[in-house]
């Protein structure tokens, strides 16, 4: 069903709602509508003509209009009776009345919100150990530590939160990271301060590793590339690069 409706005049009622808000009454002014079949209805409709009405979605379209979009007739009655179905379906996968179904579902968000939290920190436990071990790891070099590792995240951000992680406990060195990620290989080189002002640049050193070079900061560079499996090769090639560099 398509129509205007317009507001004509409004007048305070002097009364208010539960929050304290003036009730207005408000004259509304409507050119005529249109079913779906292309009938019109008459400028003075009546229930008889339009039938029952499930309003479906309304919202403002620009200032002083509001669009409401709803069905009539038969099709409202259909609506309401999926409507009915959908609570009773939810309940039942809920294993509760239809009347606890909100309860259950705000209870249900916040247990996820809080697991969320939870994962969150044991990530960031899991990469925080993680950055430990390869800090023991790394091979020493004129003064330096080097880390050449294959790590597994599963996201970029993950892969970000491991660089800081290591580039704060490893000191005086460099690192270069790889890892799989949504099906591409990922490089990350990074130099600490005292290395960068000497000369040691990280762009430098994964030109030499990789096809497409990221980012041309000293003191970190990441590269992308469709082959994965070429990771190892990579990592391998970077001590003797690294050592080059130093």
């Amino acid at each position: 069903m398509t129509g205007d409706v317009k507001i004509s005049r409004y007048r305070s009622t002097g009364e208010k709602d539960s929050d304290g808000r003036d009730l207005l009454q408000v004259m509304l002014t409507c050119t005529p509508f249109y079913g779906e079949s292309g009938g019109q209805i008459g400028d003075t409709g009546t229930i008889v003509e339009i039938g029952f009405v499930r309003v479906l979605l309304e919202g403002s379209i620009s200032a002083g209009i509001r669009r409401i979009e709803a069905v009539t007739g038969q099709k409202a009655y259909e609506h309401a009776a999926r409507n009915e179905v959908i609570p009773n379906e939810i309940s039942g996968y809920m294993k509760c009345v239809v009347d606890e179904v909100p309860n259950r579902l705000a209870a249900m968000i916040d247990r996820m919100k809080q697991l969320q939290k939870e994962n969150e920190w044991l990530i960031q436990k899991a990469l925080a150990s993680e950055a430990d071990g390869m800090v023991r790891r790394a091979v020493k070099h004129e003064g330096a530590r080097i880390v050449t590792e294959i790590v597994e995240v599963g996201d970029v951000d993950s892969l970000k939160n491991l660089v800081h992680g290591l580039r704060s406990k490893m000191g005086r060195g460099v690192y270069v990271l790889g890892a799989a990620i949504n099906g591409k290989g990922m490089l990350v080189v990074g130099v600490t301060d005292d290395l960068v002002g000497k000369g040691v640049k990280s762009g430098n050193i994964i030109k030499h590793i990789a096809a497409i070079i990221g980012g041309g900061h000293p003191k970190l560079a990441r590269a992308g590339g469709k082959n994965p499996e070429k990771l190892k090769e990579a990592i391998a090639a970077s001590l003797k690069i690294v050592k080059q560099n130093l």
